[in-house]
């Protein structure tokens, strides 16, 4: 698991049992991220490669897996800001 470097926030540092898998609902996702609830939820909607993976809980409730979260992170990286295409990706 890849975690770009990043602290985990609190709510984040349970003791995970065998066989468990740490979920955030979206606030706690969208902090994890650094952005807004609104704008993770936008993302959701809209879906696509600006969307981190999700997994629907019950009929309303999503989650995310932390893993995910931070492999999407990953993915972003870059070392310019010149543009998205062709710009340099960050060794991991």
């Amino acid at each position: 698991m890849m975690n770009c470097g990043l602290m985990r926030p609190p709510y984040c540092n349970f003791e995970k049992g065998p066989g468990m898998t740490a979920v955030l609902r979206t606030p706690e996702a969208a902090r994890y991220l650094g952005m807004a609830i609104s704008t993770l939820t936008k993302t959701r909607v809209r879906g696509g490669p600006d969307c981190p993976p999700y997994v629907q809980l019950s009929g309303r409730a999503v989650g995310y897996l932390i893993s995910d979260l931070d492999d999407w992170l990953a993915a972003r990286r870059r070392a310019s800001t010149s543009g998205t295409t062709g710009a340099a990706l960050v060794a991991a």
